[in-house]
């Protein structure tokens, strides 16, 4: 995935050069670049104002279950499928879509935390469509604003994790060890499998989670078979 075109922070730089970014320093970084803020100002405001449209009900419920349930699959079907598809030639044209030439940029660059992130530029279009979204399938300020709650801390989560994932930070936690490996095996073992993240054992169950030593190591890890962009 690209990146905000905000420059990578000066600790988190230096911290490279040593081996290691302390959780202040990784936190710093992370929010050092446009899309988490973008994502945190919009969490606040839709968390903010959700309370003045009437008490947490069954709907909301079931809308934040929705996201919970939801999320790990459509993350697993966009990397798989939209993130890794491959340029078309229709005529004269070439059909490469913006996500698929970012996202083999942060292949090509999995420790720059440059690429680590959804471009912010992407997230000033997306907001408002989130918000559009949410209001139209629910006809309700209140439950549009528990959807843009539960999807936009979704996106953050996720945005997060998989920063942790590039970041130099040694994380202490065993799930995102856990998350981190797996997702290693993705740029670095065979990029056609391991597409799940948040949730790995989603590719054992969609058959992109073979035992690494039965998967050859691939050459087309960092260029995804596509050398030239």
């Amino acid at each position: 995935m690209d990146a905000s075109t905000t420059d990578v922070p000066d600790q988190a730089a230096k911290a490279e050069a040593r081996g290691a970014l302390s959780l202040g320093e990784t936190i710093a970084s992370f929010f050092g670049f446009g899309t988490p803020r973008i994502l945190a100002v919009q969490l606040a405001i839709a968390a903010a104002a959700r309370p003045f449209f009437g008490p947490f009900g069954t709907r909301d419920a079931l809308i934040v279950a929705a996201v919970i349930v939801y999320w790990p699959l459509q993350e697993w079907v966009a990397h798989r499928l939209i993130l890794h598809a491959r340029p078309r030639t229709l005529g004269r044209f070439r059909l490469d879509s913006a996500p698929a030439r970012a996202h083999r940029k942060h292949h090509r660059n999995p420790r720059d935390l440059t690429y680590a992130l959804l471009p912010s530029s992407s997230m000033r279009v997306l907001v408002p469509l989130h918000l559009l979204f949410w209001w139209s399938v629910t006809s309700s300020w209140a439950h549009a604003f528990t959807g843009i709650c539960a999807f936009g801390a979704a996106t953050l989560v996720y945005e997060w994790i998989h920063f942790l994932c590039h970041a130099p930070y040694r994380a202490r936690s065993g799930y995102v060890r856990r998350v981190r490996a797996h997702h290693a095996l993705h740029h670095f073992k065979n990029e056609k499998y391991w597409h799940s993240f948040t949730v790995p054992a989603l590719d054992r169950l969609f058959g992109t989670g073979p035992k690494p030593s039965e998967v050859p190591l691939s050459s087309t890890c960092r260029d995804l078979g596509i050398p030239q962009d």
